[in-house]
């Protein structure tokens, strides 16, 4: 049986708690919206079911298509442009109030010079008073985290009546602030055995200030998660919101 690796992703990729309802919240008020790293149009569906007029630019084309089915699916296809581009090299000839890198996305890129570069095309689409607003989770130091040696079961999620058993095995590069995170997708009937791999380079708290400088943006709020709770080393987030930078 043939293996769509769009759908895998998206059983498995379902947010964080609470993150839509922040970006609910950050978007109030506003009218045009632009999401960067729209996947499977999860947070796009939910900001257009609230009235706002999105754009969704995604670099993956079988993403893309799924992005197409969730927003016709949840009757917003009108109110959602999705748009083939790169987060750090995109122009789409016009400004907007919110700008947006859910779940992670930031940490998608392969060192700091592309989160800036990525940062300083979003400041070139963000309006004068705009927000620009993103999440990751918060690593406190590098040095204490061990990668695995073998996949870990990680969970079990649902293909419709299908049961499909999920295992996990990070290997991390602590110079580097990288994850190599590798997952088994793992079924009886009809039989299924799949990996996928997503790299990530995570930030850290103290050098968001510096990476948002460098690109002419102003750190205005950071949390530890969705509800607003603080930054600190205990938050299993780093929830950010940025300005232009005054002057």
């Amino acid at each position: 049986m043939s293996v769509d690796p769009t759908r895998l992703y998206r059983l498995l990729h379902i947010g964080n708690p609470g993150d839509v309802e922040f970006y609910t919240r950050v978007c109030a008020g506003a009218g045009d919206v632009l999401e960067l790293g729209a996947g499977w149009g999860r947070v796009s569906a939910a900001l257009a079911a609230a009235g706002h007029r999105v754009w969704a630019l995604e670099l993956d084309p079988a993403m893309r298509a799924a992005a197409a089915r969730t927003l016709s699916e949840a009757g917003v296809w009108a109110q959602v442009q999705v748009v083939a581009g790169d987060m750090r090299a995109f122009d789409l000839g016009r400004t907007f109030e919110r700008i947006l890198v859910p779940y992670c996305g930031l940490f998608c890129l392969a060192d700091d010079a592309e989160v800036v570069q990525a940062l300083r095309a979003m400041a070139r689409h963000l309006a004068p008073d705009g927000l620009l607003a993103f999440d990751g989770y918060q690593i406190v130091d590098p040095d204490e985290i061990e990668g695995g040696d073998d996949f870990e079961w990680l969970c079990e999620i649902r293909d419709g009546e299908r049961a499909i058993q999920v295992h996990e095995l990070d290997v991390h590069q602590p110079e580097a602030r990288c994850w190599q995170v590798r997952y088994r997708f793992e079924a009886e009937d009809p039989p299924l055995r799949h990996e996928q791999v997503l790299h990530h380079h995570y930030l850290l708290r103290p050098e968001l200030g510096g990476l948002l400088a460098e690109a002419g943006l102003t750190l205005l709020g950071l949390w530890g998660d969705f509800d607003g709770s603080p930054a600190d080393d205990e938050a299993p987030h780093l929830v950010v919101v940025a300005g232009h930078a005054a002057g």
